[in-house]
C-alpha cells in the first residue's frame, strides 16, 4: 500500500477554469472553428478568438493557459503571424503554455512540411518534425472522409476510450518525429503512420491532431453540420476532452503561496471510471482508522455533492459519486482528515 505525502498549499488553492485563446485569422477554415468553440464551451473550458494581429502584438501570453490552431490553410498562418507573434508562441510555449495544432495547426507547428510533393521550412518551429500530406490513401485533396485510427491506450492521459476510432480526414498530415521525443496519441490505420502526438516544448506541451475530432458528424452539438452525411461510430469528444483536460492546468497558480508543509495522508484514492458518464466509484484504501470527509467540488470551489463523511476503519472501501444531476465539466474530489487534505481530479462527460 501506497503511503501519500500530501503538499499542503496555504492559503488554499482557488480553482478557475484554464483560458484558450483560438486562432480566428485569415483563411481558418469557418467550420473547425465554430466546431473548437462549441467543443470547448462543452467542456467548461473558457475559449476567446483572437486574431493575427492581437499574436503579433504580444499582449496575449499572460491572459491564457493555451493557444489552439484549428484548421484551415497553414501557409496563410505563416503570412499573417509575423516574426514577432511566432516568438511570442514560442516564448508562451517554453514558460509553460500549451499548443493545441489541428490539421492546419499541426503544420503550422512543425520545422518541416511536405505538400503535394514540395518541401518548405515552416518557421515556427515548435515541433522539430515533419508534417507529409495529404495523404492519397485515405482521401485526395481536397476530398474528406473518414478514417479509421488506431489510439494509443498506453498514453499518459490514458485515454480509456473505445469509440473514437473514426475520425474526420481532410487533408492533415503525418508527423514524423524529429530530434525531440514524443509520445504518439493515435495512428492511421491504413498506414501505420503517426497522426496524432504530444510532446515537451520548453516547460510547455504541444498537441498535434492531423484528424478532426472536433467535428461531430451525426450531432448537431458541434453547431455546424459539415460531414453530417458520415458515420463516426460514436463521439469523438470524449478522447479529445481526456487528452485536452489533461493538458490543461485545473489550478489558478496566482493564488498559491510557496509555503509548503508535507503531511501523511495515510490513504489512497482511486477513481473510476475517470472521465465518467452517470456514476463513478471511488475506492479508497486507509492504512489508519479514522474520521474522513469527502465531497466533490466544481472548479470554483464550491461542493456539489457530498460524498462521507464520518469515520473509516483500515482496510479497503468503495464510495460512490452520482454525476446524473451534475453538468459537463472538471471537477475534483477532496479528502479531509486530521493530518491534512488530498485532492483529485475527475471529469464528468455527458
Amino acid at each position: 500500500m501506497r503511503l501519500f505525502w500530501l503538499i499542503l498549499l496555504i492559503p488554499s488553492v482557488l480553482f478557475s477554469q484554464p483560458r484558450v485563446a483560438v486562432y480566428d485569422g485569415f483563411r481558418v477554415w469557418d467550420d473547425g472553428l465554430t466546431a473548437t468553440l462549441a467543443f470547448l464551451d462543452h467542456i467548461e473550458v473558457d475559449a476567446d478568438r483572437i486574431s493575427a494581429a492581437e499574436i503579433n502584438d504580444g499582449e496575449w501570453v499572460d491572459d491564457y493557459d493555451a493557444i489552439w490552431f484549428p484548421g484551415g490553410y497553414a501557409w496563410y498562418y505563416t503570412r499573417h503571424i509575423r516574426n514577432n507573434g511566432q516568438e511570442a508562441i514560442r516564448q508562451f510555449v517554453n514558460d509553460g503554455g500549451v499548443y493545441v495544432g489541428v490539421c492546419a495547426g499541426a503544420f503550422f507547428a512543425a520545422d518541416i512540411i511536405v505538400w503535394e510533393g514540395d518541401t518548405i521550412n515552416y518557421p515556427l518551429d515548435l515541433f522539430d518534425g515533419t508534417a507529409i500530406g495529404p495523404l492519397e490513401d485515405i482521401a485526395e485533396w481536397p476530398n474528406h472522409t473518414m478514417t479509421e485510427l488506431n489510439l494509443n491506450e498506453d498514453h499518459s492521459s490514458e485515454p480509456d476510450i473505445e469509440n473514437a476510432g473514426y475520425q474526420l480526414y481532410y487533408g492533415g498530415p503525418y508527423l514524423e518525429r524529429g530530434d525531440t521525443a514524443i509520445e504518439s496519441l493515435a495512428k492511421y490505420s491504413e498506414t501505420g503512420l503517426c497522426c496524432a502526438l504530444t510532446s515537451n516544448y520548453g516547460d510547455g506541451k504541444l498537441l498535434l491532431i492531423a484528424t478532426h475530432p472536433e467535428i461531430e458528424e451525426d450531432d448537431d452539438r458541434d453547431n455546424n453540420n459539415f460531414g453530417d452525411d458520415l458515420d463516426d461510430d460514436g463521439s469523438d469528444w470524449d478522447w479529445l476532452a481526456i487528452v485536452v483536460n489533461w493538458l490543461l492546468p485545473n489550478e489558478d497558480e496566482e493564488n498559491v503561496v510557496d509555503t509548503t508543509i508535507l503531511l501523511p495522508t495515510g490513504l489512497d484514492m482511486l477513481i473510476y471510471p475517470n472521465p465518467f458518464n452517470a456514476n463513478a466509484n471511488l475506492q479508497i484504501s486507509v492504512l489508519n482508522s479514522g474520521f474522513f470527509t469527502f465531497g466533490l467540488y466544481d472548479l470554483t470551489g464550491k461542493q456539489v455533492q457530498p460524498i462521507w463523511n464520518g469515520e473509516l476503519i483500515s482496510g479497503n472501501h468503495t464510495l460512490s459519486i452520482d454525476g446524473s444531476g451534475l453538468s459537463t465539466g472538471n471537477y475534483y474530489i477532496q479528502e479531509i482528515t486530521s493530518q491534512g487534505s488530498l485532492t483529485k481530479s475527475i471529469i464528468l462527460l455527458k
